[in-house]
């Protein structure tokens, strides 16, 4: 049973004003009137200044000094990346930029697997033997890379770090240092590119600032609404062919499209293979190259969605055998792909409300991968379980990662248990389904839809908005998808009178087997968003739900 939290006493309806919803919908979200008109028509990125995102500009004009020094005098210069899509399109920002520059730039991004995450003297030693620069520049990384950065500077080697990931008390050492947690490592990415060359592509910015979660407000919010145009009529290669193959070729791309299509493709290079094939599709110069890269990604994701299901319902099968009272999922094997415990590790989470921990037991040191619920700070709860026997700790309240030997697993499974169920002893757990308002189904009209989409684009912090409609009948329902997984009910309103009601239908993706038992007849509420269903040159509004619940 799910709690829903209504963020607005007030019942829409058909007499319901455009004017009345879209004010309503402004306050919910908490956008003051004096920040309206830069919410609803952004700054475009090209009008920012590093002032907007609290960068140092003393540091940006030493890291742009050392850059240009570099291009002039033809040094070797290595961009360190990273292996998800904010580190990949990073890259691919600042790479592209010097290359125009005729600079002799490499840019390297780390296996997932081999590597690890982020800087580090290992990976440096077997670069430098093939390449050796003096002058490297991190990006989306490198911020608590203490021990990397000292070997840097013992070997002669100027370090810039441009990082978004918050930093420690004592900072590494290096040259310049580009620091801010408002933006993620692309935009950060760009704002030095396109001091360098205003060409910098704040479209790919864009792309790293949905697939890292970034809250789609202030700046985050200028960089999306602006490139989601940019990535429309791109004409990079590598774009437009991960287009047609995903059937977006003549489609506005929305903030849905980036975080839930492009994205995944792009990361499942570094989940499963090597992740320099999204580098490569990006940075492609022809079609044709391109073609060849969103083959082998397209593959890569159906091999990364084989991985994640299979270690959904392992982690589920080892869970319900160890089932306890303990408000906590750990489960630990080394069937586990590394790649994909984050991924194992929100699904329960979402499932099952409980915080999870999922372990990869590999040798000779295991990895995992942490989500939680609003109920409970993940990484202080790891922090105070720790006890000296984790490798490494990092993260935020609601996502974590750590590494640990596998002998001590058993014993940090122990103390993990005992902090969390301290901490959430006093506490129901119960998922929080938010709604605008409620609302009858007379409310559902193109005009109050044109309302909405004036919040474009959503994300986390501008949901889209969502209404409870209460006491709805069920007329007719049905399953669709090859697997029979998807619900669809036509639905009734009999609080209004019947001139002002009319039949909605509804769509629940995945969630057929949560209602098995639901009925033509039944009544039921339902949280849902508005949705402009184009089939076959058909326009039909629906309701897309979120939450079901069926009156006993």
């Amino acid at each position: 049973m799910s709690k829903i939290k209504l963020l607005s006493n007030v019942t829409l309806d058909q007499k319901t004003s455009k004017e009345d919803l879209f004010t309503l919908l402004l306050k919910n979200r908490k956008i003051q009137k004096k920040d309206q008109p830069n919410f609803l028509n952004p700054p475009h990125p090209k009008n920012l200044t590093p002032k907007d995102i609290k960068l140092s500009s003393v540091q940006l004009e030493k890291a742009l000094k050392r850059i240009q020094k570099a291009i002039e005098d033809k040094e070797k210069i290595l961009i360190y990346g990273d292996y998800d899509v904010d580190g990949l399109t990073a890259t691919t920002i600042l790479w592209e930029v010097l290359f125009k520059k005729h600079a002799n730039a490499k840019s390297f991004v780390p296996h997932r697997e081999k590597d690890g995450y982020g800087l580090n003297e290992k990976t440096l030693k077997r670069l430098f033997k093939t390449y050796r620069p003096s002058l490297l520049i991190t990006v989306d990384n490198g911020i608590v890379a203490h021990k990397a950065a000292a070997f840097l500077k013992k070997e002669k080697i100027d370090l810039i770090i441009t990082d978004h990931h918050l930093p420690e008390k004592k900072l590494p050492p290096a040259h310049a240092i580009l620091n801010s947690s408002l933006v993620c490592g692309a935009v950060l990415s760009w704002f030095l590119s396109s001091q360098i060359d205003s060409s910098a592509d704040y479209g790919l910015a864009a792309l790293g600032t949905v697939a890292d979660c970034l809250p789609l407000v202030s700046v985050n919010r200028a960089f999306v609404y602006h490139g989601l145009d940019s990535l429309t009529v791109s004409t990079r290669p590598g774009l437009r062919t991960i287009k047609q193959i995903t059937s977006l070729t003549n489609q506005k791309l929305s903030a849905y499209h980036l975080g839930f299509i492009i994205g995944p493709r792009l990361n499942a290079a570094g989940r499963v293979g090597d992740p320099n094939n999204s580098l490569r599709l990006l940075a492609s110069p022809t079609l044709s190259q391109a073609s060849k890269y969103a083959q082998i990604l397209e593959k890569q994701n159906r091999e990364r969605q084989t991985e994640q299901y299979s270690g959904q319902s392992l982690a589920q099968t080892i869970w319900e055998k160890e089932k306890t009272d303990h408000p906590l999922i750990f489960v630990s094997s080394k069937d586990f792909s590394p790649g994909t415990i984050g991924l194992i590790a929100g699904r329960l989470t979402q499932e099952h409300y409980l915080p999870s921990v999922i372990i990869a037991k590999t040798t000779p040191v295991s990895k995992a991968s942490c989500r939680s619920i609003a109920e409970l700070d993940i990484l202080k709860a790891l922090r105070e379980a720790n006890k000296g026997l984790l490798l490494e700790l990092g993260g935020h309240a609601a996502a974590a990662g750590f590494s640990i030997l596998p002998k001590n697993i058993e014993k940090f499974k122990k103390s993990l248990q005992s902090v969390v169920k301290k901490k959430l002893a006093s506490k129901k757990l119960e998922p929080e389904i938010k709604a605008d308002a409620k609302a009858t189904l007379s409310f559902i009209s193109l005009k109050n839809l044109e309302a909405i989409q004036r919040l474009k684009p959503f994300g986390i912090g501008n949901s889209e908005p969502s209404f409870l409609f209460k006491s709805l009948k069920v007329v007719d329902k049905k399953l669709l998808g090859k697997e029979k997984t998807h619900l669809k009910l036509l639905l009734d309103d009999p609080q209004t009178p019947q001139k002002e009601t009319f039949p909605v239908e509804s769509l629940s993706f995945g969630e057929a087997n949560s209602y098995q038992d639901l009925k033509v007849g039944d009544t039921i509420d339902l949280v849902g968003k508005i949705n402009l269903n184009e089939f076959r040159g058909t326009k039909t509004l629906q309701l897309i739900t979120k939450y079901i619940n069926v009156h006993s």
